[in-house]
């Protein structure tokens, strides 16, 4: 049968990567062979770790969930075989390749947890320390994030701009001491190009309790949405609705561009509906690169109800 490694982490087969973590963090606390000395800790801490590593990655979690444990380490898949589970590079395809091998847990564990295992050891020398044992469950008892999301015009995405904002946090300055609220200003500069959903961290800037690791807050950046442009990576598309006339002998175009700049197309001919011209370089800028998207003008057709006799008469001679 192999191993379970659901079983071996606590969870349903339906947990998400979440829970899975989550669960991973409690155990591997607990049967850390530096802080549990019965004699098969060591034995499941390394259980623990193997069956993180697999169900923490899509690509093996998915043979696993297939093959079991027996396909997984017979070569079934092709992944990268490393700590870092979570790599975005790796490809994955049912193609026989080299077999899984669980890493170090001990790297799993410092890729997870950050820094090395001496604490463990450092803490533990004094084991009648209630203090000491304290702070290395502090160490891993990490509050939730603040999460926040910040609104920003396409204007403000496309130039860039500098944002203060004026939060407030709890703070406690030693032991026994009454948790304040403060008042603290963060400040920090969009550059132009900025995409939605990118991030912005603030390390420890949330709430300060004494004797707990200090809380981070992370901006999450979105745009608002704009009256006439949308925005697909960095191209700018505009729909533009034409008459019948106009997409069959053509139109001029005329628009102020995102940058403050007039755009002027000009078509003579035939625009069938849906058909998208492309205008280079005058969408969004690349934050990375400096160079500009597109800009796209998609065309749709206002065809007219109905025609009176004449039109259609005229129409038929000339068509």
């Amino acid at each position: 049968m192999g191993k379970d490694y659901y079983k071996i982490l606590g969870v349903p087969k339906d947990s998400d990567l979440k829970t899975i973590k989550k669960a991973y963090h409690k155990m591997a606390i607990k049967y850390h062979p530096d802080k549990n000395k019965s004699s098969n800790a060591k034995t499941l801490f390394q259980e623990i770790s193997e069956a993180y590593e697999v169900l923490s990655s899509p690509e093996k979690r998915k043979i696993y969930d297939k093959y079991g444990e027996e396909g997984l380490k017979n070569g079934i898949g092709n992944f990268p075989n490393n700590a870092s589970s979570n790599s975005r590079t790796s490809t994955f395809s049912f193609s026989f390749g080299g077999p899984f091998q669980p890493s170090d847990p001990n790297d799993i564990f410092r890729n997870f947890f950050g820094g090395g295992n001496d604490f463990f050891r450092n803490a533990f020398q004094n084991h009648n320390s209630r203090q000491n044992i304290n702070n290395i469950n502090n160490i891993f008892n990490k509050p939730e994030r603040i999460e926040k999301t910040l609104l920003f015009t396409l204007e403000e995405l496309y130039n860039g701009c500098h944002r203060k904002l004026r939060i407030k946090r709890r703070v406690q300055t030693g032991p026994n001491h009454p948790i304040k609220t403060e008042e603290n200003i963060l400040e920090f500069d969009i550059l132009p190009g900025y995409n939605k959903n990118m991030k912005i961290k603030f390390s420890g800037a949330g709430d300060k309790i004494y004797n707990k690791p200090q809380q981070d807050i992370v901006f999450i950046i979105k745009q608002k949405p704009h009256p006439f442009f949308e925005r697909v990576n960095n191209d700018l598309y505009f729909n533009l609705t034409l008459s019948l006339r106009e997409s069959l002998i053509g139109f001029v175009f005329k628009k102020m561009n995102i940058d403050g700049k007039e755009i002027v197309f000009q078509i003579e001919g035939v625009t069938k509906p849906n058909h998208v011209y492309i205008i280079s370089n005058r969408g969004m800028v690349d934050n990375k690169t400096g160079k500009r998207g597109n800009f796209k003008i998609i065309c749709n057709v206002n065809f007219p109800g109905k025609l009176t006799d004449i039109q259609r008469n005229t129409l038929k001679k000339i068509l």
